[in-house]
């Protein structure tokens, strides 16, 4: 399960890392993320990105920052934001 595409990889010097940045696909369908239901399509994109640390590139740190989208489920009726296959 993918939950987007790639926006952008930038490695800063000055910072020294790497931050990988991923843009939410929002006409996909996932499960719900509270009760496992098929089939719920995206409502929207949560406001905040969320940032993980990621395993060294070289010695230098990574970071993924996502965009993460919100399903609205038809079984449970609650708005979740979609489980990231990494965390």
């Amino acid at each position: 399960m993918s939950i987007g595409r790639l926006k952008l990889v930038s490695f800063n010097l000055e910072l020294k890392q790497l931050d990988i940045y991923v843009k939410a696909r929002k006409r996909a369908i996932f499960a719900c993320s509270h009760c496992g239901a098929e089939g719920q399509p995206v409502l929207g994109i949560a406001a905040k990105d969320r940032t993980w640390r990621h395993l060294n590139f070289f010695e230098y740190p990574c970071y993924f920052h996502a965009e993460l989208p919100k399903t609205h489920c038809g079984q449970c009726k609650r708005i979740m934001r979609v489980h990231v296959p990494w965390h």
